[in-house]
């Protein structure tokens, strides 16, 4: 799970049924995975889906519909590429933290999630609040689908004294992680992007990322446009290890968060 942070397309839909009909019309073979076995299809219309909906409420509405849905043990759980910033801004908490023990639960009480579908409870010993820290100050449970075909997320360290990070959703006061989430080991990060967590991704949060595979232009002053897989074949790359899209001025750039020791570069890429 040291992938690129990743949204669920799988479930975009009206409703969960629509969202698995549209899974089924558009599955094809699975692209070569990135890190530790998890596939990520490109965004093949990320440009449109930037500018119609907004990051957060996307999200939002992803995780609510994931609850929702029984997806077949013939579907697959599909995470469209985003950046970490794009992780970090749209998601409701953001936290650095051990696993130290994991159960089976259900939620029978819970209106939003079926009761029929098991969930795994991990219990997170928290070190360090990014993000969310009004709402988790006390948070002691992260809640994720048993079913792999939902985007459950599989924790496979045994070492509890490993720091990971984790990036979530919370619904009915329940902390919600899937295997699109930032969900990443801490001795994975660049320093870059540990300053990112820390200091600046939240600057950046005003600013769209948008992910580019081919011929795409930026259409506002707010929007980045991501090229690594352009540049270097993996969406991996420059831009999430040590880049964020940040406000100067009256327009969103890129800046390096490389420590300089003095001015820091921005630069702005309109047209690719």
């Amino acid at each position: 799970h040291d992938a690129l942070p990743t949204s669920p397309t799988l479930l975009l839909g009206s409703t969960a049924s629509a969202g698995r009909a549209e899974h089924r019309r558009t599955q094809r073979p699975p692209p070569p995975p990135l890190g530790n076995g998890i596939s990520q299809t490109p965004l093949e219309t990320g440009q449109d889906t930037a500018r119609t909906m907004d990051a957060s409420t996307c999200a939002k509405m992803a995780v609510v519909l994931l609850l929702l849905a029984l997806g077949s043990p013939a579907e697959a759980c599909s995470c469209a590429p985003r950046h970490p910033q794009m992780a970090y801004c749209s998601s409701d908490v953001v936290v650095r933290g051990k696993i130290v023990g994991e159960a089976k639960v259900s939620m029978e009480n819970s209106s939003a999630a079926d009761p029929e579908l098991d969930w795994i409870r991990y219990h997170i010993k928290v070190t360090k609040v990014y993000k969310g820290f009004e709402q988790v100050q006390d948070l002691q449970f992260l809640y994720t689908p048993m079913q792999e075909n939902l985007c459950g997320y599989n924790h496979v360290s045994n070492d509890r004294s490993e720091e990971y990070v984790f990036s979530g959703h919370i619904i009915e006061d329940k902390v919600i992680i899937t295997i699109c989430g930032f969900n990443v080991r801490w001795s994975k990060l660049t320093l870059s992007q540990k300053r990112g967590l820390a200091q600046v991704y939240k600057t950046g949060c005003e600013c769209v990322i948008i992910p580019c595979h081919g011929p795409c232009a930026v259409n506002a002053p707010n929007e980045c446009l991501w090229t690594d897989a352009l540049i270097s074949r993996t969406w991996v790359g420059q831009q999430v290890h040590h880049l964020a899209c940040v406000p100067k001025g009256k327009e969103c750039g890129w800046e390096t968060m490389k420590s300089q020791g003095g001015s820091t570069p921005f630069f702005k890429t309109s047209k690719l």
